[in-house]
């Protein structure tokens, strides 16, 4: 066996043993700032689910935002919802540390959603909410240990700004499972409109603008 043949299969093998760890998959929750007093709302992903309890509920919560508690909820008084409940909650990646990751300093603030995809999601709350639609392949009713949540996909538009609900751009994660070994990740992404990536017409602008300044050099 050759040694770049060799150096070829250690790094098939090495990837290969990086996607088989538990903590890969995980949901995106994505928070657009569209500049027109509305803000865009998405989420995907798959999620793999240690809980030790689970139970079919209706949505006790409403649409609002709690960027200082890292809650997110478009879930209605009469949205169907799963409840998970985990004993293992941790920002920090272990059992111990604090639970919460803020997206930004706002308090409580209600607002008005339109879309698909329901859930009520507090950073420092042991306790997960989704749209029952997106848990139909699951047993619920107890614990459910690797119960898999795949291709959520969801989408909807909040009213209000970032300025609004006290939320600031940036980037936080929490895990949650049943241990550090067993977890997902739920991440949410927050992007204002003013670092929203340039549309093809502004690229083309961008474009023109450089051949113009080569042009100018070259003289």
């Amino acid at each position: 066996m050759s040694s770049k043949f060799r150096r070829q299969v250690f790094a098939v093998l090495a990837l290969s043993g990086g996607l088989a760890t538990a903590a890969d998959a995980g949901i995106v929750f994505t928070l657009t700032d569209n500049g027109d007093n509305t803000i865009g709302f998405s989420m995907s992903g798959d999620f793999t689910i240690y809980a030790n309890d689970s139970e079919a509920r209706s949505g006790l919560y409403g649409t609002y935002f709690g960027a200082n508690n890292g809650t997110i909820s478009n879930a209605e008084i009469n949205d169907a919802v799963t409840q998970f409940s985990f004993d293992y909650v941790d920002a920090g990646g272990d059992a111990s540390g604090g639970v919460a990751a803020a997206f930004g300093s706002g308090a409580y603030a209600a607002s008005a959603y339109t879309g698909t995809g329901h859930v009520f999601q507090n950073f420092t709350n042991k306790n997960f909410f989704i749209d029952q639609a997106l848990t139909g392949g699951l047993s619920i009713g107890g614990a459910v240990t690797g119960g898999a949540i795949s291709g959520v996909s969801a989408s909807g538009t909040y009213t209000g700004s970032f300025a609004t609900f006290g939320i600031t751009e940036g980037t936080v994660v929490t895990k949650y499972g049943a241990d550090s070994s067993n977890y997902d990740t739920i991440t949410i992404n927050t992007v204002a409109a003013s670092s929203a990536v340039p549309g093809p017409m502004s690229l083309a602008f961008v474009g023109a603008g450089l051949g113009l300044s080569r042009r100018r050099r070259s003289r």
